[in-house]
């Protein structure tokens, strides 16, 4: 026996091919078949939900980048983080929990895709 249901199946039909009509080994079979397609298309659907929210994390540290930058060009956004400590802890704390929520995000997107796949 293996961890993989869809080889176990196979494997069973496979011992109870000897002793099984032709038309009930054949039935088993497409089912097996039958099971594998929707497995596989359930895989392509997750694959593609997946990459979306990737996608969307990767805008999300972009932005982040983005205002980062602005913030460092323009003076009057500089000075509303910079002109007390107050300002630079928001800054930082801003930053931080943005940083902090996207690499997170594509952990456990990571994560689902090795269980997944």
């Amino acid at each position: 026996r293996t961890k993989n249901p869809m080889l176990n199946q196979f494997i069973y039909i496979l011992e109870m091919s000897e002793s099984a009509r032709d038309e009930s080994v054949t039935a088993a079979l497409d089912n097996l078949i039958a099971r594998l397609r929707r497995q596989e298309d359930l895989q392509r659907q997750v694959e593609t939900g997946l990459a979306s929210i990737t996608g969307q994390t990767s805008f999300i540290q972009g932005l982040a980048i983005a205002i980062a930058y602005v913030v460092a060009i323009l003076p009057g956004f500089r000075r509303v983080y910079t002109a007390n400590l107050l300002g630079r802890l928001l800054y930082i704390a801003i930053f931080s929990v943005i940083l902090v929520t996207s690499y997170y995000i594509e952990k456990r997107v990571r994560e689902l895709k090795e269980r997944q796949l």
